[in-house]
């Protein structure tokens, strides 16, 4: 056998398990770890807008969900949100932005509010928060997409 016909019946064969066992390879692959999650929307969908984002545990991610965090836990104002978890708006904002989160932050946020935790704050891990929270930030998050979708418009 030729190595371009072995390697065209590899890739058949990996094609044909893939469609074959998608769900068996997601269901196993989905618990390996909390970084699993994205790989098993992708295997799930078969298309990778689940991961469009880049990586949940990079900075942008983790600023998405605090800024998606303080919208659901006490609406616009950063300024408020900052003075509840007693830390200076401009260390906030910084967060918001992009900045590395604390630990100290972050462990912060998880005492004062008690259903959020570090993996959904690091990693994006939504399996430790309650359904209502869930709800929330998906609630939210629809909200933020079509509010920047209707700036970009106008």
């Amino acid at each position: 056998m030729v190595a371009t016909e072995f390697i065209d019946d590899i890739r058949r064969s990996t094609e044909f398990l893939m469609q074959s066992h998608t769900a068996n390879i997601s269901k196993k692959l989905g618990d390996a770890s909390p970084k699993s999650i994205s790989w098993r929307k992708f295997l799930e969908t078969g298309n990778l807008s689940a991961m469009a984002s880049g990586r949940a545990d990079s900075n942008e991610a983790i600023a998405e969900r605090l800024r998606l965090l303080r919208t659901v836990v006490s609406g616009e104002s950063q300024t408020a949100f900052s003075a509840w978890i007693d830390i200076e708006p401009k260390r906030w904002n910084n967060f918001e932005r992009g900045m590395p989160l604390s630990k100290e932050v972050a462990l912060l946020l998880v005492r004062k509010i008690p259903d959020i935790t570090l993996d959904w704050l690091f990693l994006g891990n939504e399996n430790g928060l309650s359904v209502r929270r869930q709800r929330e930030f998906a609630e939210a998050g629809k909200a933020t997409m079509s509010a920047s979708r209707s700036k970009g418009r106008g």
